[in-house]
């Protein structure tokens, strides 16, 4: 088994000098992940549930794609094993993609650093990450702290509106909700790959941010069924409607705003100029 194991950094004087404010390292197998700021509320929330997503690391503006972190570790658990899959891009310096690390271990671990939080945040001393925006260069000072136990509960909410639809996902779609999708461009495929929640969620522009969304999950599933169907005269237009305010504004057709929308990964196979979304079409693996 895998073993995880955190460390607090020494604490300093924030830029405002109101309080103290410190890190936390992350080291799996005893190998360090190196001196990256930790992204505690996303992941202490997300250590609780049997599936989650979360960037690991995150920057001090509170956006980890920019500290380069886009894609979001992988969290399964069961009573015995919890498993983290890492992206396959290079932005963590970890030894392997997969780590299995014995719940008993992983539980205990998170439990003693969420005691050290709670215990220095009585003593004015707080998670950087939890320290509000601000730029040493411009002399932005932070203008407070957001309680630990308050992003812990935000990202709690999300995490759990995220596993409700997972869950539906299994039980509308047991075929299809643990493959692997991409976007192809007649016999040409993107590099690009999605699970079947994030596919349908970029598809109407929604993400799960409620518990109870009875609404967002019926049209999760009608989109669902389209790609099942292979029916990409809805999906096209779906996508089309999804973005509506954008598409208005710059008075784009189906063929432009389904081109903008996943413009990033098309680009690789095709040209703007020759892209016809006709072409598309939706596989997987």
């Amino acid at each position: 088994m895998d073993q995880i194991n955190f460390t607090l950094t020494d604490s300093k004087l924030s830029y405002n000098k109101k309080f103290n404010e410190y890190d936390v390292r992350v080291s799996l197998n005893g190998i360090s992940l190196g001196d990256n700021l930790f992204n505690a509320c996303s992941v202490i929330a997300a250590h609780k549930y049997n599936f989650a997503e979360f960037h690991l690391f995150t920057c001090g503006c509170g956006v980890p794609g920019c500290a380069g972190y886009h894609t979001e570790v992988i969290q399964t658990k069961t009573a015995s094993v919890v498993n983290w899959k890492f992206p396959k891009d290079s932005s963590y310096k970890v030894d392997k993609l997969e780590y299995t690390f014995d719940t008993a271990q992983f539980n205990a671990e998170f439990k003693k650093i969420i005691f050290q939080i709670l215990k220095l945040e009585k003593e004015n001393t707080h998670l950087t990450s939890c320290v509000d925006f601000h730029d040493e260069f411009d002399e932005q000072e932070p203008t407070g702290v957001t309680p630990f136990t308050v992003g812990v509960k935000w990202y709690s909410t999300h995490y759990q509106a995220i596993q409700n639809l997972v869950m539906m996902l299994e039980e509308k779609f047991p075929s299809l909700y643990n493959k692997s999708f991409y976007i192809k461009y007649g016999d040409e495929v993107t590099d690009s790959e999605y699970d079947f929640k994030s596919l349908l969620c970029r598809m109407v522009n929604h993400y799960p941010r409620k518990v109870k969304d009875k609404r967002f999950l019926d049209k999760i599933e009608k989109v669902g069924r389209m790609v099942e169907a292979n029916d990409y005269t809805s999906i096209i237009k779906t996508v089309h409607d999804a973005y509506k305010q954008f598409n208005e504004k710059s008075k784009r057709n189906k063929n432009e705003s389904f081109w903008r929308t996943f413009q990033w990964e098309l680009q690789s196979i095709v040209k703007e100029e020759d892209f016809d979304v006709k072409g598309v079409s939706i596989g997987y693996e």
